[in-house]
Order: structure tokens, then sequence, then C-alpha cells
């Protein structure tokens, strides 16, 4: 099975399963608005996702950015966020920031 992810404006919109000819039909709109995607990540450093950024300049699927204190792994294409480590008071365990 091959995965195509349509791109507009810079934003993943769908991804579907489709073969390489069907692309090139057009049946879909322009097929430069598709671009492959690979489920393991082998190819474009992640598998497309609703709404992920696609760099052309990377050549890259970036997800959205899941926290605001996420930073930016530029050699992966990956969001690093924090390691957050439980505070235990008595028996409640608490998120870490209190």
């Amino acid at each position: 099975m091959t995965y195509f992810a349509e791109i507009i404006d810079g934003k993943v919109k769908r991804v579907i399963v489709a073969s390489q000819d069907f692309i090139d039909s057009e049946k879909l709109g322009s097929k430069k608005n598709w671009v492959e995607t690979f489920i393991d990540g082998s190819k474009r450093y992640n598998y497309a996702g609703i709404d992920y950024t696609y760099d052309k300049k990377k050549d890259a699927f970036i997800p959205q950015k899941p926290s605001l204190d996420a930073e930016f792994n530029s050699e992966t294409c990956t969001w690093i966020t924090p390691e957050v480590i439980p505070v235990f008071s008595g028996s409640e365990v608490l998120d870490g920031y209190n």
C-alpha cells in the first residue's frame, strides 16, 4: 500500500491510500498537491497527519507543537517536551508543576 498526503498551503489536509497512477490521474486535484508518506517514518521524518506542516525545504512532515514549552528538534523534525516528574504529597500524586 502507498500512502499520500494532500498538502494545501503547507498543511496536510488528508491522508489516503492510493497508487501513484491514481495520483497522477489528478482525479483528486493536482498531483503537485500530493506527497507520499511512509508509516514507518523512513522518509520525510514522520508519517503525515492531519494539520501537520509539510516543509518542502527539509522534505519533512512536522507535527503540531504539543505544548507551549516544547522545543523543535531540527535533526529529527519532532518536538521535545520537558519531562514532568511526579511530585508525591502523602497519598496524592501531583502533576509535577505544583
